[in-house]
């Protein structure tokens, strides 16, 4: 259940027992709740809101170690180094592209 928060965010909603209720499926009927801040929000509903790395970012973004441009991997998961000679790959998580060496794996020939 969801409803408008008072910034005018919509905010998660679970249903909770009346206190001194016997049983733990017996609700009241304003079906008393518990708000949580919008942080915590399923990760299935965060993933399909996922958003992709803007085409502008991608442009400016270059390998760390070689400052040669970075192409997206087709499945978004990563960034690829496109020298032939540094081979690195960069991973990207919660679609944030982690640009640092030590997380770098290289990539086979």
């Amino acid at each position: 259940m969801q409803k408008r928060g008072r910034e005018g965010g919509i905010q998660n909603r679970v249903p909770r027992p009346i206190p001194g209720s016997s049983s733990l499926t017996t609700f009241d009927s304003q079906l008393s709740t518990v708000d949580f801040p919008p942080c915590y929000i399923p990760i299935s509903l965060a993933m399909e809101n996922a958003m992709p790395i803007p085409q502008e970012l991608l442009d400016i973004l270059v390998c760390p170690v070689c400052k040669t441009p970075v192409k997206l991997a087709p499945d978004n998961s990563s960034l690829k180094c496109q020298s032939s000679t540094c081979r690195r790959v960069y991973p990207v998580r919660d679609d944030i592209p982690v640009m640092l060496p030590e997380e770098a794996k290289i990539a086979p020939e």
